[in-house]
């Protein structure tokens, strides 16, 4: 049993009325899955006490009970006497959705007449009857009035009071009407509250309903909007990169009737007015994050803050499949009533036309932010969509925008909707296919004093190319083209144009933003090279400040013949770090050569602008030197074959035996000084020669470049 039958119950059984009171009203909202918030407490005039319409029964027909619960504490230290809580409708059905609004903002502009009251009216007992002197009975005069009895409200006590109407009668037609709450008591009158209800007595026409939400925002606000549509049958328009998996199967988008719309909901008229669609054309090539909804191919839906020829025909020219206006849609009210409150229109584009979706306006305002989760709500739902089905309309269109505030009760709100006898759930696929729209003439421009300036926008647009082409280096070109892109449409998204000046602020902050992300990739400068031989690699330091890894070629050009570059190496480059590539050079005579370098994406696209710096070659240098070193290493061995040879002699003579002791001893003295001689002969040849073979070593190492 729902929330609304069950109270209906319970007031029945408190009034100790008939059983048939208790009968579910014919369109009371299901219970939510969570408390609902009671509709706001209204300030007194009944000095302390404060009241609060906790629930009441949206409609009611001659078979159902009219019913209503108040709550109502006296915050004061004095008692509040004679209270009763009194409802009363309006004295005539309100005829439009406009004459609702004016009553929900102002009821005491509205007369009104008591259908209920708790404590009920009661009739005093009747007093015996006279006798007069004559002896006959004075019957009494008329029969008693019926009079209220009030309630005694104790200081900072809290009272419920249960209303029940169980012979209340608007009459054989169906029809709304506004409905006012008070307390009443000897202290004074204070107005609860105000809210619409519907009397079901009769026929109300069928109505075709489609319900469209739509959100652009966040991966959040989608989140949000998909749990709030995912028990019922509503058509779903999303910005595709907001979407998650689980909100796919969640919302069931493979069997649900759904739009995409473009990415950043960019401000299309803006654009349309530039003559420039490169952000909408960006806007609308963006991938889902969502993998399988990736797999959906549905059209998409325009969101317009102007309804002009120029804009029309971009979105034309784009591929959309309509258009869609909303409460800050410009000259919305004159839309509505050209179109004859129907929730298609077209917009003529040379032989062909675009179709414009206008949502009701009440109805659209009763679900997206009237009151949200109170009972108030409901009822204003119920009462807007009988008022569009009595007016004769055969389908209208409910399209919360950026201002609906989901609560815990949407989801139960907007399958309750549903649910009405008079609604039929309608796809806005088949709400676009209805026959005959009406066709509106609208100007060539419109609403310009609100526009992102042309040259702003071309600016924003000029940053697309380098920033593809800079993705096409990295290990997620797409990925990263979307990121660094989506910074660009920001700066015209739709809001903008409701904040004076935005446009200034958020281009240059999207311009510098993107300058940076542009400057990210770089070759580290450094100071002027030598190149001491005929052949050598000129190191270069690459920097990357960017989130992705990226892989780019290293491009080095002479301006001199003398000086001839062999290759252009690749190098990947991890994301936040740096990498040294080795370029092949080769020399040809001595000269000081200025030198060109900028890095490439792997198509061969200059990705930065050419860093200068020049080599002094001295490759001759490196061949003198060469050839010097050469000469001292074959001294070296010469020397070192003569002292082998030398000693070699030395040791044949002394192997011969002595002829006499005098010759032996001299023999032995002369061998000792000899062998002296040597010895301290050697040593420094041998000292110099080690240092001799390290600078030659160092000197003639081939290919080595340095830096002063």
């Amino acid at each position: 049993m729902s929330a609304r039958v069950w109270s209906a119950a319970v007031l029945a059984i408190a009034a100790m009325t008939a059983a048939s009171a208790a009968t579910a009203a014919p369109v009371a909202q299901n219970a939510a899955t969570t408390p609902v918030p009671p509709a706001p407490t209204v300030a007194t005039e009944i000095s302390g006490l404060t009241a609060t319409l906790v629930d009441f029964s949206a409609s009611s027909d001659r078979a159902s009970a009219l019913s209503a619960q108040v709550r109502a504490t006296n915050g004061s230290v004095n008692e509040i006497t004679g209270a009763s809580v009194v409802v009363s409708t309006t004295a005539q059905p309100l005829g439009s959705s406009a004459e609702l609004a004016a009553f929900l903002e102002d009821p005491s502009a509205f007369s009104v007449v008591e259908q209920a009251r708790d404590p009920e009216l009661v009739v005093p007992d009747e007093e015996e009857p006279q006798t007069d002197d004559a002896g006959s009975e004075d019957e009494g005069g008329d029969a008693a009035e019926e009079v209220p009895v009030g309630r005694t409200l104790s200081p900072r006590q809290s009272t419920t009071f249960m209303v029940t109407g169980d012979d209340v009668d608007l009459g054989s037609a169906a029809g709304v009407y506004g409905m006012t709450v008070a307390v009443v008591s000897d202290q004074g009158t204070s107005q609860v509250d105000a809210v619409a209800f519907t009397w079901t007595e009769g026929d109300i026409p069928a109505l075709k309903t489609g319900f469209l939400a739509s959100t652009s925002t966040d991966t959040i606000t989608t989140g949000q909007i998909v749990s709030a549509i995912e028990d019922s049958s509503a058509s779903l328009a999303v910005d595709p990169t907001t979407l998650t998996n689980p909100m796919v199967f969640d919302a069931n988008l493979f069997e649900r009737d759904t739009w995409w719309l473009p990415s950043g909901n960019p401000d299309i008229t803006s654009l349309a007015h530039a003559e420039d669609p490169r952000l909408l054309s960006f806007a609308l090539q963006r991938t889902p994050a969502s993998s399988l909804a990736s797999s959906l191919d549905p059209g998409w839906i325009a969101p317009v803050p102007v309804v002009d020829q120029s804009t029309a025909t971009l979105a034309h020219n784009a591929g959309a499949q309509a258009l869609l206006v909303s409460h800050d849609t410009a000259e919305i009210e004159t839309l509505r009533a050209d179109a004859g409150d129907l929730p298609v229109a077209t917009v003529p584009i040379g032989d062909d036309s675009i179709p414009v979706l206008i949502p009701s306006a009440g109805l659209t305002e009763a679900i997206e932010s009237y009151r949200p989760g109170t009972v108030a709500q409901w009822s204003r739902v119920v009462a807007e969509s009988a008022l569009l089905a009595l007016d004769g309309n055969p389908s209208a269109l409910v399209a919360p925008g950026s201002r609906w505030q989901t609560s815990t009760s949407t989801p139960t709100l907007i399958e309750d909707f549903e649910e009405l006898p008079w609604t039929t759930p309608t796809g806005l696929t088949d709400i676009l296919g209805e026959a005959a729209p009406r066709s509106l003439s609208v100007p060539a421009t419109a609403g310009e004093e609100s526009d992102a300036p042309a040259d702003y926008v071309a600016a924003l647009g000029d940053e697309l190319d380098p920033l593809a082409t800079l993705a096409t280096a990295t290990t997620m070109p797409q990925d990263a083209y979307d990121a660094w892109g989506s910074v660009l449409t920001d700066a015209v998204r739709l809001s903008a144009r409701l904040t004076p000046d935005a446009h200034t602020s958020l281009t240059n902050a999207a311009l510098s933003d993107t300058a940076t992300t542009l400057n990210s990739v770089s070759i580290a400068s450094g100071s002027d090279l030598n190149l001491l031989s005929e052949d050598g690699e000129v190191p270069l330091t690459v920097n990357n400040e960017l989130d992705w890894d990226v892989a780019v070629s290293v491009v080095l050009a002479s301006n001199s013949p003398n000086l001839t570059v062999l290759d252009s190496p690749t190098v990947e480059v991890p994301a936040g770090e740096t990498r040294q590539a080795l370029v092949h050079v080769s020399a040809v005579s001595y000269a000081n050569v200025d030198m060109t370098a900028h890095l490439e994406s792997p198509d061969g696209v200059a990705l930065t602008d050419d860093q200068q710096f020049s080599i002094r070659v001295r490759a001759d240098w490196g061949t003198a030197a060469t050839l010097v070193f050469t000469g001292l290493l074959v001294l070296l061995l010469i020397a070192g074959i003569i002292r082998t040879i030398r000693r070699g002699r030395k040791d044949t003579r002394t192997d011969a035996a002595p002829q006499t002791g005098d010759v032996e001893i001299e023999n032995d003295s002369e061998e000792a000084s000899e062998r002296g001689a040597d010895s301290s002969g050697t040593a420094e040849p041998d000292a110099e020669s080690a240092s001799r073979e390290d600078t030659s070593a160092d000197d003639g190492h081939k290919g080595q470049v340095s830096r002063d």
